[in-house]
């Protein structure tokens, strides 16, 4: 049963640190008598298995920040990226599923009756086990075969708890990863997680997705059926296809650098022509087609753009993309990003290399391969900046950035580059988005 409360909870998070702490301390009684790297990846490996166990079962905040460490290798040890890789990949498909005797009665209470007189046949063994609810597969009574997402009973009240928690989440998880820092991320998850136990809200943005791609040959966003959706039942139609480490497995590098063209351009055209941003990019959110088609799944987390900041970004990318540089590009920072008045040069300056940088995909010499040492340097880049964004309160007067769709570029500017590197991803960037 998922804990709602937030002391409960609160207690769930001492016990993962005092764990990993204990591991730790273990681990010095074996330097004496075999290798310290050897001690080092069994510590590794025990914490990345306590925290995909603990991070799994608590669901919620604590399992999508989980989410983040298994594949933004950055936060990571470089020597031990392997191991929370593999064990923290788990979280992406899901973790340990919860009861279905826990789950029937949401179910059954949002959709006014059992599976059995909702649907024409429904599998209770869940597909995929999230973190905020699960997936079941299912025929509806007109012979569609779908998907449904049915929330976790309380887990609306378990994400209040973990967000007065937030200090305590990173710290249990620090105590493995001392030198993650997950600040970024939780500002950024924080202002969309009542969003997210809100499928209606999902509903609606996966449909503005699936109807904005329609038709287009490698882009697969599975329709909603509306009649069936509701605020704790999201249902969409099935979409088969291999998961993250099943097509890594089977899909040779020509074939991984045609995914990594699909998910960049998916991500990129959705913002500059339809005004939208998934705000989500992590492995377990993608499924592939060996023809090299890629689906796209869970749309909790999306920004929707007015057609002023769509326009704003755009004429952003035009200017970065024909080189201009200096002042000439702080009137176009300030509308595509609402901008302090008194932002001074060194701050104005600092702002333009972070541009510049999460932009170099695009405007570097083409064809640009996206390798590991690309998101290192972003993660580098922002850690320093940090500071002096912070010292001189850079944020502090940033006029509408909710508006304008910033809080979900944490996830993004470290997310997308960190898969687009693991697939080896390289193409002309611009001619892929259709910028020239």
């Amino acid at each position: 049963m998922l804990r709602r409360g937030r002391l409960g909870r609160l207690t769930q998070l001492g016990g993962v640190a005092a764990g990993l702490a204990g591991d730790v301390a273990a681990a010095t009684t074996h330097l004496a008598h075999e290798r310290a790297d050897a001690v080092a990846a069994r510590v590794h490996r025990r914490a990345a298995r306590r925290l995909a166990g603990a991070l799994g079962d608590m669901k919620a905040l604590p399992m999508k920040l989980g989410q983040i460490l298994s594949y933004v290798d950055e936060m990571v040890p470089a020597e031990h990226r392997e191991i929370y890789r593999d064990v923290l990949g788990a979280l992406q498909a899901g973790a340990q599923a919860a009861p279905w005797e826990q789950m029937a009665p949401v179910l059954a209470a949002e959709l006014g009756g059992s599976p059995e007189e909702i649907f024409a046949a429904f599998d209770s063994h869940p597909i995929a086990a999230a973190s905020i609810g699960q997936v079941y597969r299912a025929t509806t009574r007109d012979g569609r075969d779908v998907a449904v997402k049915v929330q976790y009973p309380g887990v609306a009240e378990a994400l209040d708890a973990d967000l007065k928690n937030a200090e305590s989440v990173v710290r249990a998880i620090t105590a493995a990863l001392p030198g993650s820092d997950l600040s970024h991320f939780i500002a950024d998850i924080e202002g969309r997680l009542h969003e997210e136990v809100d499928y209606r809200c999902e509903a609606r943005h996966q449909q503005a997705f699936a109807e904005a791609w329609a038709g287009d040959p490698d882009v697969v966003v599975p329709a909603v059926v509306p009649e069936l959706s509701t605020q704790r039942v999201l249902v969409t139609e099935f979409a088969p296809g291999d998961r993250w480490e099943d097509m890594l497995a089977l899909a040779g590098p020509e074939q991984k650098r045609r995914y990594g063209e699909v998910i960049y351009r998916f991500t990129l055209q959705s913002l500059y022509r339809d005004g939208m941003f998934n705000g989500d990019p992590h492995p377990g959110n993608y499924l592939f087609y060996p023809d090299g088609r890629v689906v796209f799944l869970d749309f909790g987390h999306v920004a929707i753009f007015d057609d002023e900041g769509r326009v704003a970004h755009s004429a952003l990318r035009d200017a970065l993309l024909s080189g201009v540089r200096g002042r000439a590009l702080r009137p176009l920072f300030d509308a595509a990003f609402g901008m302090p008045e008194d932002l001074d040069d060194e701050l104005w300056a600092l702002f333009e290399r972070y541009v510049l940088l999460t932009a170099e995909p695009l405007v570097s010499e083409q064809p640009y391969r996206f390798g590991p040492d690309y998101p290192r340097r972003l993660m580098a880049f922002t850690y320093d900046a940090k500071m002096t964004w912070f010292r001189k309160a850079m944020f502090r007067g940033v006029k509408d950035a909710s508006r304008q769709g910033t809080i979900v570029a944490a996830r993004i500017n470290f997310g997308l580059p960190s898969i687009l590197a693991q697939l080896g991803a390289e193409a002309d960037w611009p001619v892929v988005i259709g910028a020239r």
